[in-house]
């Protein structure tokens, strides 16, 4: 497979995952009943790239990253429950540290350190009859260094409609398109997801190809887990910086792992998630050209939050 198609196969998984990992799985179930405020953090070591040009620094160059997220969701319920409207605000802030960055060297190369996302959800899902169901999906968002002025590239808009039928009480399928502007032109994207229990302590909620939940319900108050998650966005940078008219950071991270979550309180949850990475990738661009590549190595990582519901 050559460089050009794993990019552009990459750069689809990608804006699957910042589409439709805003999406509320519980969505094509009943959907979330209260309130919810979520912290998270998460862990990436340093790790040398995975496709170091031999002879230049960076073959020792190291790079860790750091993500700091936070979310609100507030569900209302109208028509005897057969309309729920979700209000969904998230911000996340990803962190970016280097290790024998060769200042010399390395003095013509861009650097992205610190970056920031912002975004609005309005979901609304309305029961069509006993077994079927649609939802309509509005998001507004901004990725950016905001180191500059904010501009048109900043914004990006997703909207898109999603048709859910009930099977049975134990199993759910969902299917529908997104349209995105998130990697800068329209593109238009599919999106299939299903629901499944054992009618009793094991569940399964699958977001094709960006989310996949198994969780084992241990007790009333611990629920154990196998993930697979793709986290990505792509991030606009101050062209007065770089010296580019549209530059640009795109990554993405593909992980897998057991995760666990622990009610402490009534209104009170801890998140853990821990395991390995499959795919990472961190490409600098300007428009739609490749300028620098950073993708790091395969590695551990750690995500701990905590969730609030009233």
């Amino acid at each position: 497979m050559t460089r050009i198609s794993c990019v552009s196969k990459l750069k689809s998984i990608a804006i699957l995952s910042t589409i439709l990992l805003l999406i509320p799985a519980g969505l094509f179930g009943q959907g979330p009943s209260k309130t919810s405020f979520e912290f998270s953090y998460d862990y990436f070591p340093y790790q040398k790239l995975s496709e170091a040009e031999q002879g230049t620094f960076y073959e020792d160059l190291e790079i860790r990253v750091q993500k700091f997220n936070f979310e609100i969701s507030h569900p209302l319920v109208f028509s005897r429950g057969r309309t729920i409207l979700i209000n969904n605000f998230g911000y996340q802030r990803l962190e970016i540290d280097y290790m024998n960055w060769d200042e010399v060297e390395g003095r013509d190369e861009p650097r992205v350190d610190d970056l920031h996302a912002l975004s609005y959800t309005l979901f609304v899902r309305r029961v069509i009859d006993n077994t079927w169901s649609m939802a309509f999906l509005f998001n507004p968002g901004i990725a950016s260094d905001f180191k500059g002025a904010l501009m048109l590239e900043d914004f990006s808009l997703q909207f898109g409609a999603i048709f859910s039928k009930q099977f049975s009480s134990k199993f759910a399928l969902g299917f529908g398109a997104i349209y995105s502007t998130q990697f800068g032109h329209p593109i238009p994207l599919p999106a299939l997801s299903f629901q499944w229990n054992n009618g009793s302590n094991l569940r399964a909620n699958v977001i094709i190809p960006v989310n996949m939940e198994f969780w084992y319900d241990a007790s009333e108050r611990i629920d154990l887990g196998v993930l697979m998650k793709i986290d990505g966005n792509e991030f606009h940078a101050d062209p007065e910086i770089y010296g580019y008219d549209n530059p640009n950071f795109r990554f993405a991270d593909a992980m897998i792992g057991p995760a666990a979550e622990m009610r402490m309180l009534p209104w009170m949850k801890v998140n853990l998630y821990g395991g390995y990475t499959y795919l990472r990738y961190f490409e600098f661009y300007n428009n739609y050209y490749e300028i620098a590549g950073y993708d790091p190595n395969n590695s551990l990582f750690f995500r701990a939050g905590l969730t609030f519901e009233r």
